[in-house]
């Protein structure tokens, strides 16, 4: 956040979806990395989780199923994340239903790599470290 304690609005809005899932129904990286546009039912409020990609330590990226089998689930869309989700998928996201929902830029799964680099607020340099805030 800026100085003036609100969101900076003008990032890039490819993420703004990607913050709403990881926040509101709390689904996790790799889960939300696996999605696809089939995995999606704007209608019922809710995203099917049945995949989960997982980064080996030499890079690769892995496909698989979820851990367990409470991992594979329909997890509930808060109503107010739908238009955001809603507005991604249409610019964003392949027609296809077996297109991933958050791509990275080659078009595969997202990296947390190319997430922070991509997500990162405009004007701050890499190693820049947010001001403590001052106590009263």
């Amino acid at each position: 956040m800026p100085e003036t304690g609100h969101a900076d609005f003008s990032q890039d809005r490819r993420f703004r979806a990607f913050i709403l899932l990881a926040t509101f129904p709390s689904v996790r990286w790799g889960e939300i990395t696996a999605l696809t546009r089939s995995d999606t039912d704007l209608r019922a409020g809710t995203v099917r989780i049945k995949a989960v990609y997982t980064q080996r330590s030499m890079g690769e990226m892995v496909l698989g199923p979820p851990k367990s089998k409470a991992g594979r689930r329909t997890v509930g869309i808060p109503k107010a994340s739908i238009p955001a989700l809603t507005e991604h998928l249409a610019i964003y996201v392949k027609e296809a239903p077996g297109s991933l929902v958050f791509p990275g830029a080659k078009g595969g799964p997202m990296r947390r790599s190319g997430f922070n680099r991509a997500s990162a607020w405009l004007g701050r340099s890499p190693g820049h470290r947010c001001p403590e805030p001052a106590l009263s």
